[in-house]
């Protein structure tokens, strides 16, 4: 007999839905149904759509310190829901390394991979490279595509997204030209969350700049220019 499971993740990170997956593969006569549920604003509307059993929830999520179990049981229609509040950003190094040697392991990542977020300071960045090392392994490149740190605030600030459906565009749009639905600015994407987070960057990931440059491996391009153009000069740079 397979028992069925939905569980809804909202504004967690990328590594812990992949050790979610990995330790719930291993649980036999389960089936698991994992759905990604944005920002607050539409998570009440996510959860009445996808009806999940159980919600894994950053509480760091703008909003949700202030919201009870009961009154998403209650908004939803969804007796049933468990939820289940995680920060996100506390995931150990040990775990985002061991998860991405596994996947850099796997049949189709032996002809090359791209990690995209990943490391994120110099500590993992070293105990990266010792791993690849004892899988016979280096990295060719570390692609830094550059921005100014203004040029990203305006560029972000000016995102408005769909309520209904999650669509991006730039300000001035009200309506979502795919469902019709109101567009609004996420606090995510206001000038003073953009900033907090580049504040994080430059003191946790930047430093990583210097490290791959004394690599010899570090790739940049100006990235304040259209995309196309940016593309063009990634690919020469990458040699593809």
């Amino acid at each position: 007999m397979v028992a069925y499971l939905k569980i809804a993740i909202a504004e967690t990170s990328i590594m812990l839905r992949c050790g979610l997956e990995n330790m719930l593969k291993h649980l036999p006569g389960l089936h698991i149904q994992i759905i990604d549920i944005g920002h607050n604003d539409i998570l009440l509307e996510a959860l009445k759509l996808h009806k999940p059993d159980i919600l894994i929830i950053n509480p760091l999520m703008p909003g949700f310190a202030n919201t009870s179990v009961g009154q998403l049981r209650d908004e939803t229609g969804l007796p049933q829901l468990k939820c289940i509040a995680l920060l996100a950003a506390i995931v150990p190094d040990e775990l985002v390394i061991d998860l991405v040697k596994e996947r850099l392991e796997a049949d189709d990542a032996q002809k090359g991979f791209i990690l995209d977020g990943f490391p994120r300071n110099t500590a993992q960045a070293v105990t990266l490279d010792s791993e690849l090392s004892a899988m016979g392994r280096t990295l060719d490149a570390a692609l830094l595509v550059s921005v100014e740190p203004e040029v990203i605030v305006e560029r972000l600030s000016s995102r408005r997204t769909c309520r209904a459906c999650g669509y991006t565009a730039p300000a001035g749009v009200d309506t979502c030209p795919r469902c019709g639905g109101e567009m609004y600015q996420r606090d995510d994407d206001k000038p003073e969350t953009i900033q907090h987070r580049l504040d994080v960057y430059q003191s946790q990931t930047a430093p990583l700049i210097e490290y791959y440059r004394g690599h010899s491996i570090l790739k940049e391009v100006d990235g304040d220019r259209p995309v196309d153009e940016v593309y063009a000069d990634v690919k020469v740079l990458l040699g593809l």
